[in-house]
């Protein structure tokens, strides 16, 4: 009998690669659920979500009166939209990053199997 190690099954890997699958999905959804502000006009700006494209935007118009501190929200300021496009796009990025990143741990895990 040779004293070879098994041959992992393709699908089954380490828990440590596991883990830091973990941990790069939550920055992966830290950087899709985090706001970002774009301005448009001069009175027209909006919250955009999604990384690394924008998946959902909330459009706020703003009106400022002149010689006054005031600001008013104008009504859009409720409205989210949505792009699929971008929704779509955004999560076949996180798939390939998470891929890469797994594909990545297991081969350096297995080439230190490999050494005597």
């Amino acid at each position: 009998m040779s004293d070879a190690p098994k041959k992992r099954p393709w699908l089954q890997f380490h828990l440590s690669t596991a883990v830091v699958l973990m941990f790069v999905a939550a920055g992966l959804l830290w950087l899709n659920m985090r706001d970002r502000h774009s301005l448009f006009l001069e009175t027209v700006w909006a919250t955009q979500y999604g990384w690394p494209f924008v998946a959902a935007e909330k459009p706020r118009y703003q009106y400022v009166i002149p010689g006054s501190p005031t600001i008013i929200t104008g009504p859009a300021a409720n409205r989210i939209h949505v792009s699929i496009v971008g929704v779509v796009a955004d999560c076949i990025v996180a798939l390939v990053v998470l891929f890469v990143v797994g594909v990545l741990c297991e081969r350096l895990i297995r080439r230190k199997e490999r050494r005597p």
